[in-house]
């Protein structure tokens, strides 16, 4: 199956192409180490966040469906910004093609702001603490010449909104 009919493109989804809607969060990209260390990460902060919920699986399934839900939106407002992928016919197609990256960085921000003291080793070298993981990994991606990278931004956003609304609002509200 090609990529191209994973994409989220809104107009193929009109004309009743649902699976996009699934398929956008399913690929990381064509097959080498950046597609195999992000499954690993998917995997690993996957598990790790369902373990947080004490093993409540449908609320964290449902969590990930409104991560899903706002990025989806997210990503309509970045390609009404201009963002977008460029077609071989010269037409683009706005917002990014695929969704798995944020969703990721997305539930990456959020363990690791429900787990801010962790301490984690980064290549066997240097610790860091896991609140500051993900700009370690948006800076890594930077310095190997990967530039800023909007789908580490969108995710990071997303995330924070999620962690906001379900952390630190109730908290806040309980104090009024």
């Amino acid at each position: 199956m090609p990529a191209q009919s994973l994409i989220l493109y809104w107009p193929a989804v009109l004309q009743l192409q649902v699976w996009r809607l699934i398929t956008t969060f399913t690929y990381f990209g064509s097959v080498g180490h950046n597609m195999l260390m992000e499954t690993v990460f998917m995997l690993n902060y996957s598990k790790s966040m369902e373990t947080l919920y004490d093993g409540k699986r449908a609320q964290y399934l449902w969590h990930l469906l409104l991560n899903g839900v706002a990025l989806m939106l997210l990503n309509t407002l970045v390609g009404l910004l201009g963002v977008g992928m460029d077609q071989e016919d010269g037409t683009k197609i706005p917002g990014l093609p695929f969704l798995a990256q944020p969703l990721l960085y997305s539930i990456v921000w959020m363990w690791a702001r429900r787990n801010p003291e962790t301490q984690m080793s980064v290549f066997g070298f240097f610790n860091v603490k896991a609140v500051y993981f993900p700009w370690f990994l948006l800076a890594y991606h930077c310095v190997m010449g990967g530039g800023l990278n909007i789908f580490y931004l969108m995710g990071f956003a997303v995330g924070h909104l999620f962690h906001f609304l379900s952390n630190m609002h109730p908290y806040t509200q309980k104090l009024r």
